[in-house]
């Protein structure tokens, strides 16, 4: 098992290079690199202790392949495990199926990794600023992620309660969170 400090040395490597893959991407108003980061502080704070470090890292690199020029082979080569490896193979978007298609195939994957950080990219994704929309193009992404989220939490342990408007707020349990073993994680998403 990694220490703290190896595993902090670990997570400021793996944040230089996705700033140096992301670069001159945005994600909103910010630099892209900053919502894989938001992925992966989101999916520690969800999942506890089941967000391993390799969760951790997937959820950092979850856009690299999709996104810029990196490929698998590429992360391979840099030393990845094979668990993040999967994961971010997985979390990598299939142009040709369907998004619906595409969490599909992440979930009869069985691989928990890909489907925790697919549940934390689309909270964030979900939860994101979009008041620059229209409310056709709102409304539409919120409840593509919405249903995600829905799907994925039937195969995560997770008590999922959504509404069918845009107001989120996630609630959990101190006690689960602080323990972070807890054998069903609940979150209620609700006005």
């Amino acid at each position: 098992m990694k220490t703290f400090d190896q595993f902090t040395e670990d997570v400021n490597a793996v944040l230089a290079f996705i700033k140096k893959a992301h670069a001159g991407q945005s994600y909103g108003s910010k630099p892209y690199w900053t919502h894989p980061k938001a992925v992966a502080v989101m999916g520690k704070k969800l999942f506890g202790s089941k967000f391993t470090d390799d969760a951790y890292t997937a959820a950092l690199l979850h856009d690299v392949v999709e996104d810029t020029p990196y490929s698998l082979k590429d992360l391979a080569n840099a030393g990845f495990s094979s668990k993040v490896l999967n994961a971010v193979g997985l979390l990598t978007k299939d142009n040709a199926i369907t998004y619906e298609a595409n969490i599909a195939r992440i979930i009869s994957s069985g691989d928990k990794i890909a489907m925790m950080v697919k549940f934390a990219d689309n909270y964030m994704n979900y939860s994101g600023d979009k008041s620059s929309w229209s409310e056709t193009k709102r409304l539409k992404s919120q409840a593509k992620y919405r249903n995600s989220m829905v799907n994925l939490s039937k195969h995560l342990n997770v008590n999922l309660t959504i509404p069918e408007h845009n107001s989120l707020d996630i609630r959990y349990s101190k006690s689960l969170s602080m323990l972070g073993e807890a054998l069903e994680i609940t979150i209620n998403i609700c006005d």
